[in-house]
């Protein structure tokens, strides 16, 4: 359970900074706060908090170590920080059939402020995702999976917080 919790979050998180890109945002270090509608999530979370607690020191910084070398760290109040490199916010176009996190994308429409689409995931899920780009520094975006539990939806709203990502 605790894996699947895992991948919607790694979903969430790729559908907002991959189309996002397409829309030309900075480069830099970005911070994503998530609001969770997910039904047990807080059991989860909680089960997730008492786990950490026992994970002894020098795990807890590899593990660390391992999620700052891929670019992400995670903030006290649940945020996270992603490190977004020039060559991703020039290059990343969600098109039809993307595949991440074991769900392609479809039905994917660009416009000027707006990628929206719908998801096909490997385990039969199916949902769909919007990115606002209110400007370079600043977008929001929805994403929606139907899953066996019920509906998850996550929002998130990222802000871009510097060039600087050390």
């Amino acid at each position: 359970m605790l894996h699947r919790l895992a991948s919607i979050f790694a979903l969430a998180t790729a559908v907002v900074v991959t189309p996002a890109q397409a829309q030309e945002i900075d480069p830099g270090l970005w911070e994503m706060t998530n609001d969770f509608d997910i039904p047990g999530l807080q059991d989860q979370m909680a089960q997730i908090r008492a786990a950490m607690e026992n994970v002894p020191p020098e795990l807890r910084a590899q593990m660390e170590a391992q999620m700052a070398q891929a670019g992400v760290g995670m903030m006290g109040d649940g945020s996270l920080q992603v490190c977004i490199t020039p060559e991703e916010a020039a290059a990343g176009v969600v098109e039809e059939g993307h595949t991440e996190d074991g769900c392609t994308h479809y039905d994917v429409k660009h416009d000027r402020k707006k990628v929206s689409g719908r998801l096909k995931c490997e385990g039969g899920e199916t949902g769909t995702f919007e990115v606002l780009l209110h400007d370079r520094r600043h977008f929001e975006s929805t994403t929606t999976l139907e899953m066996p539990q019920g509906t998850h939806r996550i929002q998130t709203t990222a802000r871009w917080l510097g060039p600087d990502c050390n």
